[in-house]
């Protein structure tokens, strides 16, 4: 299987209609004012491959952001799970210690009820 290739964004050319200089330019324009001039051919490449450069590096940066995007989204996913499984064990030690500054509830009910959230939290319940 072979690479797909991507035409690159910039082109140099000698312009007979502007003093035979060598003009560089985005290969989608097309307007006379659109480019750069410069006085010989090897300027013209040169800049050429320097803007062709800068946009391949441009494209590869762009998709390891979109990829390291998608692992951070992928990791705060996570994170928000792992925040509700803490908030939930958050309520149950609240209700833990109310049970047991409330003097009206028997000791065996607080003992139950502490069992029940310590298995939760271990992944039992």
């Amino acid at each position: 299987m072979t690479a797909k290739h991507t035409p690159l964004p910039w082109e140099t050319f000698c312009d007979e209609s502007y003093f035979h200089l060598w003009r560089v330019r985005k290969t989608t324009w097309r307007g006379f004012e659109e480019g750069f001039h410069v006085q010989t051919q090897e300027e013209g490449e040169g800049l050429r491959d320097l803007l062709n450069q800068h946009c391949v590096e441009n494209a590869r940066l762009k998709s390891e952001n979109a990829a390291l995007n998608a692992i951070h989204a992928g990791d705060m996913a996570v994170i928000d799970q792992q925040s509700e499984r803490i908030e939930e064990l958050e309520a149950d030690l609240n209700r833990i210690h109310d049970a047991l500054m409330d003097p009206s509830r028997p000791r065996q009910a607080v003992g139950e009820m502490a069992a029940f959230a310590l298995a939760k939290a271990k992944g039992g319940a």
